[in-house]
């Protein structure tokens, strides 16, 4: 009789798997090859309270970032405009991408829709999602019995 042997290593490497399976699915990904878009990395973190999203959006104003919500689907745009250059100037190496930037998460239906905030700082984009309150841990009071007599 053949016995189901998991070591530590193997549970571990199919959790890790499976987390990268789970958190690929909430992005959508876009071409970092072409020179039209530019990459923003993110970082996502749950805590009890909820989601903190974090963007890095270098050289992007406020006035060209969007945020949007819809049926549950958080769409993040961004655009980097092009430099422009003088009649005189001639680039000789440009490796910095421009060009506008898409990023979609679907949420988890436990996000309190209402409560989400974003802030852009110093180019990087922070945006809360915080957790319905009956979705958030709790502790649970114990009550002092009578004793029985």
């Amino acid at each position: 009789m053949r016995r189901n042997c998991t070591t530590p290593a193997r549970a571990l490497s199919t959790l890790e798997q499976g987390l990268g399976h789970f958190f690929n699915g909430f992005f959508e990904p876009f071409p970092a090859s072409d020179s039209r878009h530019f990459a923003a990395p993110i970082d996502l973190v749950e805590t009890p309270e909820g989601w903190s999203l974090t963007v890095d959006l270098p050289g992007v104003s406020e006035e060209d970032v969007s945020i949007s919500l819809d049926e549950g689907l958080l769409e993040l745009t961004a655009e980097r405009p092009r430099p422009t250059f003088g009649d005189e100037d001639q680039p000789r190496h440009l490796e910095r991408r421009y060009g506008t930037l898409t990023r979609r998460l679907r949420l988890p239906q436990n996000v309190d829709r209402e409560g989400i905030e974003a802030e852009l700082t110093d180019g990087v984009l922070r945006l809360q999602l915080p957790k319905k309150p009956e979705a958030r841990p709790q502790r649970i009071e114990i009550r002092r019995g009578n004793p029985s007599s």
